[in-house]
């Protein structure tokens, strides 16, 4: 299994999607996130997220800098 980590200094969590319309390029991330763990990748998200979320294959974690 591959790891993948992407670091973003978006606002911006998995969530969003459903919630609130989102930027071109935040819809375009989500999506990388969602190819790349249906080929069965580990990916691993850091952004300024205010809502967290895990699951088997995407762990979406708030950066604090």
């Amino acid at each position: 299994m591959k790891k993948n980590v992407l670091i973003d200094e978006g606002d911006f969590s998995y969530t969003d999607e459903e919630k609130r319309p989102l930027g071109g390029a935040q819809s375009v991330f989500i999506g990388l996130v969602n190819g790349l763990s249906a080929i069965g990748c580990q990916v691993e998200v850091r952004n300024r997220c205010e809502v967290e979320f895990s699951s088997s294959f995407i762990n979406w974690k708030r950066l604090n800098y």
